[in-house]
């Protein structure tokens, strides 16, 4: 049984490194769980953070690279008024939920007990408890001048 695991661990050790050389080789970087090409990130960059959260990515990014514009939007009250806060100097911090297509007017936003889980949809909220719902309102990707105008990496 030993040697058997033991073969299993020096295996996923060999995927996990070749995995990584061939992230490295396609030039994919990874922050904060999310991956993008930096071969084709502008430089200075522009950003659209879409649910910004806290700003770690916007943090991140900002450490390693020149940030021409940043755009951070954010749901969550509390979260977006703590960007505001945190970031107004440096980027563009809109309150809002992000839709598509002909949806106008406020959204119903569910805030989880678990800060993470939040979500204007509810069924991602309530694996973890519901706190509260309250009305956000909405940006249309395709109509706003803001986010239209920001092009360069979007995180999602």
């Amino acid at each position: 049984m030993q040697k058997r695991n033991g073969f299993r661990m020096r295996a996923r050790s060999v995927f996990r490194r070749v995995f990584h050389l061939l992230v490295g080789w396609l030039g994919i970087r990874r922050f904060k769980e999310h991956s993008f090409f930096e071969s084709l990130l502008a430089r200075p960059a522009a950003l659209a953070d879409f649910g910004a959260h806290r700003g770690e990515f916007f943090v991140a990014l900002k450490s390693e690279y020149s940030i021409s514009r940043a755009l951070l939007i954010e749901a969550n009250p509390a979260l977006a008024e703590s960007l505001k806060g945190t970031f107004g100097n440096e980027a563009t911090v809109l309150h809002a939920a992000l839709v598509g297509g002909n949806n106008k007017g406020p959204i119903i936003f569910t805030r989880s007990t678990n800060p993470e889980s939040s979500s204007i949809f509810r069924e991602w909220s309530a694996a973890y408890g519901i706190a509260d719902q309250v009305d956000v309102p909405t940006i249309d990707l395709s109509s706003n001048s803001e986010v239209r105008g920001t092009s360069g990496l979007g995180k999602v």
